[in-house]
């Protein structure tokens, strides 16, 4: 099936709504981008940046969070997860 661009638009705007920072792995942030964020939700724009990889996380509150999410794909224990599968923004951001 060949999908339109308005479709592909669509669906990346659903998918972008599900991030507190949907562009932490592309673009190194601010202060601003992060001013009137609470602390939970600072801890679940940091550990987006892992989760877009797959890693799962031992902490049950974040995993069911991030269990919910279509663009999840639980794929990389904890313990084997490596700091060298983020890419410099991603690190810039941590």
């Amino acid at each position: 099936m060949v999908e339109t661009a308005a479709a592909i638009e669509a669906e990346n705007e659903m998918d972008a709504s599900e991030y507190i920072l949907p562009d932490s792995d592309t673009r190194c942030l601010t202060e601003e981008d992060v001013t009137g964020l609470s602390e939970e939700e600072i801890r679940i724009a940091l550990n987006e940046i892992y989760a877009r990889h797959g890693r799962m996380f031992q902490d049950k509150s974040l995993q069911a969070y991030f269990n919910s999410c279509s663009w999840y794909t639980p794929s990389i224990a904890p313990e084997d997860f490596k700091e060298s599968m983020l890419n410099e923004v991603e690190i810039a951001n941590r």
